[in-house]
């Protein structure tokens, strides 16, 4: 299979956005070449709630009104303060205050088992996402500001509802001042840009053929492998919906075997759609980035040609990570990126083969 030509057949699917027909029809192509390539592929409906930077926005809004208030009427201008700022830790956490008045929408994960699974091997899952980002400005910022360690737009209005609380905690216990005014001016002007921001990018639809080389990919190299077969590992294929949106599907899928799957028993390989050179993500997460496991991130970077990354959203692979799965992220144009991905794969093997063998020679 040509990961290259199939990305440009999911890419002619316009309007990918999370939880839409688009994107339904992009993940039945998925199964359909699945199954053309002798996998037998399910797919699992789910229903989520796509609605992640509007929250944002109200938190933000709440947190300028916080500061507005503070100065005249202290302790309500704290308490506002302080409930944006925990709603906000609690939609971090995937705990969504605002979830009961927001709709939700219908989503799907394509999951195609291993074609053969001996005891002993370890599962690969290769994931990837059919929907595509919107076009807001949050998003072209944040590629921008890929590889810094500086928060994202989440990191930052975290960072700004506690700088708000904190002045409004100062007025309480007696302060005050131009000082304080001028210092409090700072986080306020940069939650007034927050609103305007995740409210725009709550309206954003994706780009007309957006990239899809993730999924492409994921099936370009399971296939080659179901006719190479590693020897330590079983090649599972998820494409998980609602990517764009918060990691839904990758978020199910997880939850649902997480407590059934150990961490030594699995290696998540999770495959973006980005144009241009192949990139690892060695640090990913929408507030501050969170390491991802430091064995993979070191055998993907000695893959010839690949650059290293600071993600700035909530991969698939940060979401096995949170449920301490060994996992790494890949992105870049299809056909480079699946090389580089069948050589990650090559010495992901390789690792389990010597691993192995020096656990035996302790044995004997």
């Amino acid at each position: 299979m040509d990961p290259a030509a199939l990305a440009a057949r999911l890419e002619a699917i316009e309007q990918r956005f999370a939880g839409s027909d688009a994107e339904r029809r992009a993940a039945q192509l998925c199964a359909d070449e699945l199954r053309r390539g002798g996998r037998e592929p399910r797919t699992e409906t789910l229903w989520f709630r796509p609605q992640v930077h509007g929250p944002r926005a109200v938190f933000a809004a709440v947190g300028v009104a916080a500061s507005v208030v503070a100065v005249s009427h202290h302790v309500v201008g704290l308490a506002l303060a302080g409930g944006a700022l925990l709603a906000t830790l609690l939609d971090a956490a995937r705990v969504r205050l605002l979830a009961p008045l927001l709709a939700r929408r219908a989503t799907q994960n394509v999951i195609a088992p291993p074609s053969r699974h001996r005891d002993g091997d370890v599962l690969l899952i290769l994931s990837a996402s059919a929907d595509a980002p919107g076009r807001s400005i949050i998003s072209r910022l944040e590629r921008l500001r890929r590889g810094s360690l500086l928060p994202g737009a989440a990191g930052l209005l975290l960072v700004a509802l506690a700088l708000v609380a904190a002045c409004a905690g100062a007025r309480v216990a007696g302060a005050g001042g131009t000082a304080l005014g001028v210092v409090q001016l700072v986080p306020t002007a940069a939650l007034i840009l927050l609103v305007g921001a995740f409210a725009e990018a709550a309206l954003a639809r994706p780009a007309p053929r957006a990239p899809a080389g993730g999924p492409a990919v994921a099936l370009a190299v399971a296939l080659a492998l179901d006719a190479q077969p590693p020897r330590h590992l079983a090649v599972e294929v998820l494409v998980a919906g609602a990517g764009e949106a918060g990691a839904a599907g990758m978020a199910a899928y997880v939850r649902a075997r997480r407590r059934g799957v150990r961490p030594e028993d699995v290696v998540v390989v999770h495959l973006g759609s980005s144009p241009g050179t192949v990139r690892y993500l060695a640090r990913d997460g929408e507030s501050f980035g969170a390491r991802l496991h430091p064995r993979l991130v070191q055998l993907a970077g000695a893959v010839p040609g690949t650059e290293r990354l600071q993600g700035r959203g909530r991969s698939g692979a940060r979401v096995a990570r949170g449920a301490r799965w060994p996992a790494i992220g890949l992105e870049g144009d299809a056909r480079p990126l699946a090389a580089a991905t069948l050589r990650l794969v090559a010495a992901i093997d390789a690792d389990l083969r010597t691993a192995r063998q020096a656990t035996s020679g302790d044995a004997g």
